[in-house]
C-alpha cells in the first residue's frame, strides 16, 4: 500500500513538473539558451500504448513556449535583440526533430494602449515573426499561422503593463497532414 501511495505521489509531481504551462514558465524566465533544449520543449511526447485510456499528456494542452520577443515601442518593427531570439527559434524549427509540425505564432501586448490598438499591433508582431522566420531561416509558410491575442491573455495578471506580457507564444498546432 506505501509503494502504491508513493508511485502515485510521484506521479502527480512529474505530471506537474512536466506540464506545458510549467515548461513554458521556466523558459520565459530563463530565455533561449540552446536549440536542442527548445527542440525538446515543443516536441509532444510519443504516444504510449495505454490500451484505450486516456493518459494526463494526452488530454494536456499544447507544448508551446513563450519568449520574449523585443520590438520598437508602439511599432511592429523587430530589434537586434528580436532577431537573435528568432534564429535560434528558426534553427529549432528546421531542426529534423520539429519538421512534420506546423505552428501557432501568437502576438501578445501589455495593457497599455486601447483594446483595439494592442489586438492590431499583436497580430502585426505575430506577422513580423513569420516573415523573419520564413524568410531568414526558410520556414515553410505553410507551417506557421498567426493570431494576435492583444491584452486578452496577459503572462502577468497581477502587472498588466508590465513589459512581460509583451511576447510572442510559440504553439505546437500538431503534425503536418
Amino acid at each position: 500500500m506505501r509503494r502504491f501511495v508513493f508511485s502515485c505521489m510521484v506521479c502527480v509531481v512529474l505530471s506537474v513538473f512536466a506540464s506545458p504551462g510549467f515548461v513554458e514558465e521556466l523558459y520565459f524566465k530563463k530565455g533561449i539558451h540552446d536549440v536542442e533544449d527548445l527542440v525538446k520543449i515543443l516536441t509532444p511526447p510519443a504516444k504510449v500504448n495505454t490500451r484505450g485510456l486516456v493518459t494526463s499528456e494526452e488530454k494536456a494542452q499544447p507544448r508551446s513556449v513563450s519568449l520574449a520577443i523585443h520590438f520598437k515601442l508602439n511599432s511592429y518593427e523587430l530589434t537586434n535583440e528580436a532577431m537573435e531570439t528568432l534564429d535560434y527559434i528558426g534553427k529549432s524549427l528546421n531542426n529534423d526533430g520539429l519538421k512534420k509540425y506546423y505552428f501557432l505564432l501568437e502576438g501578445h501586448t501589455d495593457a497599455r494602449g486601447s483594446e483595439v490598438l494592442n489586438l492590431h499591433l499583436s497580430s502585426r508582431r505575430a506577422e513580423e515573426v513569420k516573415k523573419y522566420l520564413i524568410s531568414k531561416h526558410h520556414i515553410d509558410s505553410n507551417r506557421l499561422f498567426t493570431e494576435g491575442k492583444g491584452e486578452t491573455e496577459l503572462y502577468d495578471k497581477n502587472s498588466p503593463e508590465s513589459g512581460v506580457n509583451r511576447r510572442v507564444r510559440i504553439i505546437n498546432a500538431g503534425v503536418i497532414n
